[in-house]
């Protein structure tokens, strides 16, 4: 699942777009909802907060970056067997969907 962190002076929702589009090539629009923010503390050590916004995907050709190997197009309840690098990541976004 993309993501990363907010520059100095961005807004979250475009940070969203921004690594979006630096790691999968996708434009997306919408993003409008948020889900209840998460919270999980890393094995690093790290403190995270997940945050999982509904896009609408453009259908374009998928070009993933270095920091990933592959993609692939998962349903809800194929969530729990998705392995997320953080712990949270499959309740937050079934939380989104419920919430709908």
């Amino acid at each position: 699942m993309p993501g990363g962190r907010v520059k100095e002076g961005e807004e979250p929702h475009a940070a969203i777009l921004r690594e979006l589009f630096e790691e999968t090539g996708m434009t997306l629009t919408g993003g409008d909802g948020l889900v209840s923010p998460m919270y999980c503390h890393t094995e690093t050590g790290e403190d995270w907060v997940i945050q999982v916004h509904p896009f609408h995907y453009d259908g374009h050709t998928i070009i993933l970056s270095a920091e990933h190997i592959e993609f692939k197009w998962v349903r809800i309840d194929e969530l729990d067997g998705v392995a997320f690098k953080h712990e949270g990541t499959a309740s937050a976004v079934k939380k989104l969907y419920s919430d709908r």
